[in-house]
């Protein structure tokens, strides 16, 4: 999509029509006009170029003979209203054109100096075979750039700078046996590679969470770098060099191996043997995820249903203790006290499994592990074939949870059941303005200019709202002492909820669990995935698609499921 709106972009702009089209034909836009013209490049820029493409195996080619396809069809001018079928008129000109863009660019020579396996002719009648011949020099250099640096300076300075192995070897400070062994690697690795009917990989997006501490947010580019990620996915089963990663994505393995030190550094990827490459982490995919969701779906009901009464029982002593934000509407409430409570039950002594490993230490000094799966998109079609129901489950039921800030002398804890809400973790910055309009409402201070700015901010991203000239809270805000009252009174409804359903829910997912964990994932992972058991937002899901969690305004679903106290 990128590049057919790139292309798109290059066929309507201005500086195309005033240096690159020629004095006869700018003669005939002014005659028949630009509509034309934009009809054509937007209607079928995109099966063009995807023509074009498929016939020269290269972007910039296929822009060249996307233009001349276009400039062709243009040229017909007037003639063009009168066909009946334009797609079947577009793919003959389209192939005319190309016969025509081969013998334009028919290469005098091609050829990789001393590779005595790829010598072409010079100059040949038959064009087709030229281009096939041309195709697999490209092809050649392709697979060069795949190599790691090492068999990649040796390759060049070999077949394209005519030095001698001994050379090489001085140039590198190896010794030459060692370049002999790396160029006979090289060939073998080469000969396989373009022998093979090449494939087109298609880059994955990961979800990606941690669980620990994380000293940066980016967690060295695997949150955000979608070729990171994808280093990770194609040496999450097996290990692999730089060259099997490169030919696996169709990637240049100079812009891997910028990646591989920051992964390494963060144990992210870990060496294996002299040259090989193995990711550290478990990536879910679709079977894991519909197991886990189905367990979700089996297990979760009891316990939803236990947590929602036991807070209902002891609602109207939580209002009382008076923090601000008590008076909230019901129905925002319930869904902020049953993602809490449903958290404080996960994370239970008695509920996980004893689990003794150590948290992954990182390079950077920090301690977490890595919470990755495939991205919705590239894993909805299998779910869907289970089931619509796993899938809605699957999309709505998860979520950031838990997820804890900290400023100024308050902190904030923030979940959002994906039903509702896909949000942003609350700042530093809106912590602090928050603590500031907590003030100004317990003391009564007067509202200065900067107030009333702090105010509006907070009014608009949902945390805040105004009553007669005054700002209210839209979440509950505790202080010290009253967040220790509210502790005390969600121990005692944890205490009823277990007393109806117990807490073994965490056993019994980790004895189920085990099955779908891969034994190629290295046992501490494999434990702490089976032990991996706290999804909070889906209990609420669960209560929202019984009926007894309700709708919410949009408003209100700005700060829902959002608790900020002071520390």
């Amino acid at each position: 999509m990128l590049k057919y709106k790139k292309l798109q972009h290059f066929y309507l702009s201005r500086y195309y029509y005033s240096r690159q089209v020629t004095a006869g034909l700018a003669k005939k836009i002014k005659r028949y006009g630009m509509d034309l013209y934009e009809k054509l490049a937007k209607e079928y820029a995109k099966k063009i170029f995807g023509f074009a493409y498929s016939k020269t195996k290269n972007f910039h080619d296929a822009e060249d003979l996307s233009q001349d396809i276009i400039l062709a069809l243009y040229d017909k001018g007037e003639e063009l209203a009168e066909i009946e079928n334009m797609d079947a008129y577009i793919w003959r000109v389209s192939n005319y054109t190309w016969s025509n863009f081969l013998r334009k660019n028919k290469p005098m020579w091609n050829t990789l100096e001393n590779a005595e396996a790829y010598v072409f002719a010079r100059d040949s009648q038959n064009v087709e075979e030229d281009y096939i011949k041309k195709d697999l020099c490209e092809r050649m250099r392709r697979e060069v750039m795949y190599l790691s640096k090492m068999r990649r300076d040796i390759t060049v300075m070999y077949y394209y700078e005519n030095k001698s192995g001994a050379e090489i070897a001085e140039i590198l400070g190896i010794p030459a046996a060692t370049v002999r062994w790396h160029m006979g690697e090289t060939k073998k690795l080469l000969k396989e590679r373009i022998d093979m009917t090449d494939t087109i990989y298609t880059p994955k997006k990961l979800q990606i969470f941690f669980s620990g501490n994380a000293n940066d947010m980016s967690l060295a580019g695997l949150r955000n770098d979608l070729l990171t990620q994808n280093i990770c996915i194609v040496c999450g089963k097996k290990a692999l060099t730089v060259e099997e990663m490169a030919a696996e994505m169709g990637m240049n393995a100079a812009f891997i191996e910028n990646k591989l030190d920051a992964l390494l550094y963060m144990n992210y990827l870990e060496k294996v043997g002299a040259n090989k490459y193995k990711t550290t982490f478990f990536i879910k995919d679709a079977a894991f995820v519909a197991a886990r969701k189905r367990f979700e779906m089996e297990n979760l009901p009891p316990l939803a249903y236990a947590i929602y009464k036991a807070i209902k029982n002891h609602l109207e002593e939580i209002k009382a203790i008076g923090f601000l934000g008590a008076d909230i509407s019901e129905d925002a409430l319930m869904w902020t006290l049953t993602t809490r409570v449903a958290h404080d039950y996960s994370i239970l002594p008695e509920f996980c499994v004893p689990f003794n490993r150590t948290t992954p230490m990182r390079g950077d000094g920090s301690r977490h592990w890595i919470k990755a799966s495939y991205s919705m998109g590239d894993i909805k079609e299998e779910l869907l074939k289970e089931s619509k129901e796993l899938w809605d489950h699957v999309r709505l039921a998860g979520g950031k949870a838990g997820a804890h800030s900290s400023a100024n002398g308050v902190c904030f804890q923030q979940f959002d059941p994906p039903v509702l809400c896909t949000r942003n973790i609350t700042s530093s910055k809106d912590i602090v303005n928050l603590k500031r309009i907590y003030t100004i409402i317990k003391d009564g201070c007067e509202i200065s200019e900067h107030d009333r700015e702090i105010i509006a901010i907070m009014v608009c991203e949902g945390y805040v709202r105004m009553r007669g000239g005054r700002p209210e809270m839209s979440l509950p805000f505790m202080s010290k002492e009253e967040y220790a009252r509210f502790c005390d009174i969600t121990k005692v409804i944890l205490s009823e909820v277990i007393a109806e359903v117990g807490i073994d829910i965490g056993k019994r997912y980790t004895e189920y669990i085990k099955k779908y964990i891969p034994e190629y994932l290295s046992d501490v992972e494999r434990d702490y995935q089976a032990a991996e058991f706290y999804e909070p937002n889906a209990f609420a899901y669960v209560l929202y698609k019984e009926g007894l969690l309700h709708d919410i305004s949009e408003d209100e679903k700005k700060s829902v499921c959002s608790i900020a106290w002071e520390n």
